[in-house]
């Protein structure tokens, strides 16, 4: 799929585009984030990210959009 799909960075923004983008605070906010998606787990500055960018609408309380997430262990 990879080679189908992200073969190079133009074939790549035809399937996707960056939406939002907040770097990490520092360099030990950068190693705990990665460390706790290698061990499946989800960083408190990854889940507040994810909570303001796919947040629900005031209205239905649901999620406006959703994400899609290949490690079974994150999802």
């Amino acid at each position: 799929m990879y080679e189908n799909f992200f073969s190079s960075s133009a074939d790549a923004t035809k399937f996707v585009n960056l939406v939002s983008f907040r770097p990490f605070a520092d360099t030990a906010d950068a190693v705990s984030a990665a460390t706790a998606c290698v061990e499946g787990k989800v960083s408190k500055g990854l889940k507040s990210f994810l909570k303001k960018e796919l947040g629900s609408s005031k209205k239905s309380k649901k999620a406006t959009d959703s994400l899609a997430v290949a490690d079974k262990a994150l999802a």
